[in-house]
């Protein structure tokens, strides 16, 4: 596991990209209650997303994150254009972009893949399964997978 174990995993600066204030509350609730430690940043659309990421506007002393959240449905611009941008830019197609969605849809599964998603998660129902989402989530990202460091 990359040498690290829960107590040493890497904090992960992570962008979650959600329009519904009930998934986003949900989300965080579970990786409080899951004990992460992790810096979560919200945005509201997909605009707003990549103002994030490419550090302009309001954003412009936002954190390059470690991996991105993305809702498939936001408003101004998708998850699915999100990505899409994301993997064009030379300065963002290294940040891990993983789907959170309800989608249930092949097509969108298919599509996010065939943009380089690094994952595609659906949204459970009932907050544990959440729960287990996240804890599995942070055992990939934070525990077993590397990532760059920071500027690199």
């Amino acid at each position: 596991m990359n040498g690290q174990t829960p107590d040493t995993a890497r904090i992960l600066d992570i962008l979650l990209a959600e329009d519904n204030e009930a998934d986003v509350k949900i989300a965080l609730r579970a990786f409080e209650k899951a004990g992460l430690k992790h810096v979560i940043h919200v945005v509201r659309d997909g605009q707003e997303a990549l103002d994030f990421l490419r550090q302009t506007g309001r954003h412009s002393q936002a954190p390059r994150p470690d991996v991105v959240l993305l809702d498939i449905q936001m408003p101004k611009l998708t998850g699915l254009q999100v990505l899409e941008e994301m993997k064009r830019d030379p300065e963002l197609r290294r940040i891990p972009a993983v789907m959170l969605t309800s989608s249930r849809n092949e097509g969108d599964i298919r599509t996010s893949y065939s943009s380089y998603a690094s994952g595609f998660m659906q949204k459970p129902i009932a907050f544990e399964d959440f729960e287990k989402l996240v804890e599995g989530f942070n055992r990939y990202w934070a525990e077993i997978s590397r990532l760059p460091k920071k500027g690199s």
